[in-house]
């Protein structure tokens, strides 16, 4: 794809360069994982606290390094999950192991959205077959030897899984950010930003479609109070069967601490497109979320200068720690 003149990279930073209405989350600073060799870990889409370990399970791989090796036609490098332990989570230079997985099918470990539930850990992974990018759903047992693969989870319509939670009742939810799979439908939805992506209730004989009617099914969590749901296109969250809330940003990941919801994500999606593709070297202002069902929602600005496209916002202790899809360090902030 040919990048555009610096006119129109101008002209999309000015155009798309609007900010939420709200405070700038306090107290941030940057948090930079390595791993054993040093190498700086890109790309934290997701993470997960494990609690009875004392550690954060950071999702990451670098999907500019994937989009570059495909279009090569080289073997598209992997990611990783990783171990942070909490008692080395501060600014500066952090040095996280890698989770080796035992047992991995074919296809590689590209992990996306992530859930902990005890010691089972679901995680949409980015497998790589012949060239292709092709998602699928894995289940690990977190054991004392690492993690160990447990299943891969297929089912035809979760064509695109994004995220997923283990609701109270033992079932896994996934959301698959598109209705249709490809071709017509799929650009009319995406053109006419229809809400037809769906939350899937996945089983080991297949799935359900638990819910629909969303703009790009996104980030998903369950609390007591109920399921919740990002749209990201629809700048909203969906508290199942209860109420919407509307955003002044395009929610991604969402995380649950004290029965409180956290969301992040970008403020412009046309800004956050460009910066994904290339084409500028910020998305921009990223904002974070804070709301209890019931409640008004709370909305705090995230400089990129703290960190650029902030995909997901972890409650630990009296901090949130953010991640980032497209970038190569994490942040800590004062819990606001």
């Amino acid at each position: 794809m040919r990048m555009p003149s610096r006119l129109l990279a101008r002209l999309l930073a000015m155009g798309f360069a609007g900010a939420a209405a709200a405070a700038e989350l306090p107290d941030c600073e940057v948090v930079r994982p390595v791993d054993a060799a040093g190498r700086a870990v890109v790309g934290v889409e997701d993470m997960a606290l494990d609690g009875a370990r004392a550690r954060l399970i950071l999702a990451a791989y670098d999907r500019r390094a994937v989009a570059r090796a495909r279009r090569g036609g080289e073997p598209a490098p992997e990611g990783g999950l990783y171990a942070l332990p909490l008692r080395r989570l501060a600014a500066g230079t952090v040095g996280v192991r890698r989770l080796a997985v035992q047992d991995l099918p074919a296809g590689g470990l590209r992990p996306h959205g992530i859930a902990l539930a005890g010691d089972r850990l679901a995680l949409v992974n980015r497998t790589v077959e012949g060239g292709r990018i092709v998602p699928v759903v894995d289940l690990l047992e977190l054991t004392a030897g690492g993690p160990a693969h447990r299943a891969r989870l297929a089912e035809p319509r979760l064509c695109r899984p994004n995220d997923l939670a283990w609701a109270g009742d033992g079932r896994l939810l996934v959301t698959n950010d598109r209705g249709a799979c490809d071709g017509p439908a799929l650009w009319w939805e995406r053109l006419a930003n229809r809400p037809a992506s769906f939350v899937m209730a996945l089983e080991d004989d297949g799935g359900t479609v638990a819910a629909t009617g969303f703009r790009f099914a996104n980030g998903i969590a369950a609390m007591p109070a109920g399921v919740v749901v990002a749209a990201t296109r629809g700048r909203r969250l969906h508290h199942l069967e209860h109420r919407e809330v509307a955003l002044a940003f395009a929610p991604d990941n969402l995380t649950v601490a004290d029965d409180v919801v956290w969301a992040a994500g970008p403020v412009s999606l046309w800004r956050y497109a460009a910066f994904r593709a290339g084409w500028l070297a910020s998305p921009g202002v990223s904002a974070v979320a804070r709301w209890r069902p019931g409640e008004p929602v709370s909305a705090f600005t995230v400089p990129a200068t703290v960190v650029r496209g902030v995909t997901v916002a972890l409650a630990v202790g009296d901090h949130l720690v953010l991640g980032a899809a497209y970038d190569d360090h994490l942040a800590l902030c004062r819990r606001p």
